[in-house]
């Protein structure tokens, strides 16, 4: 009976799980989010990680990535692919910079909230640098 319950378990951890969309932008950010949900719904195993993975994102992403997606290394599947998604998405230092320069305007944003972009540009350079 035990095995039966664990099977039904198994699956409508399955069926709870939905990953959110891509943030091409972020993408460190939406692995934070997406490893949260992997632990609030009990996903655990490399295979399963990376072909979550997979099937979270859209075609244009996986299109830019199609070399693991296509091949995996035998062993740490998932970290790989992150890594590949991470190396190709985020955005140097100084393209950030630029972006966030362009962008760094009140439109209807109240000041504090610039100010904490810009607070948290600052913290990931630093990082960055030290």
């Amino acid at each position: 009976m035990p095995k039966e319950n664990d099977d039904f378990q198994s699956e409508l951890t399955r069926v709870e799980f939905r990953a959110p969309p891509f943030w091409e932008v972020k993408p460190d950010l939406w692995f934070i989010q997406l490893e949260s949900q992997f632990k609030l719904t009990g996903i655990s195993t490399d295979e399963t990680k990376f072909h979550t993975v997979v099937a979270a994102l859209d075609a244009k992403v996986v299109s830019c990535i199609s070399d693991i997606v296509r091949h995996p290394p035998r062993e740490s599947m998932y970290d790989a692919l992150k890594s590949r998604i991470l190396t190709h998405f985020l955005q140097s230092g100084s393209s950030k910079l630029r972006l966030l320069l362009q962008e760094w305007h009140l439109d209807d944003k109240r000041p504090s909230q610039l100010l904490q972009e810009i607070g948290i540009w600052r913290q990931e350079m630093l990082a960055k640098m030290f």
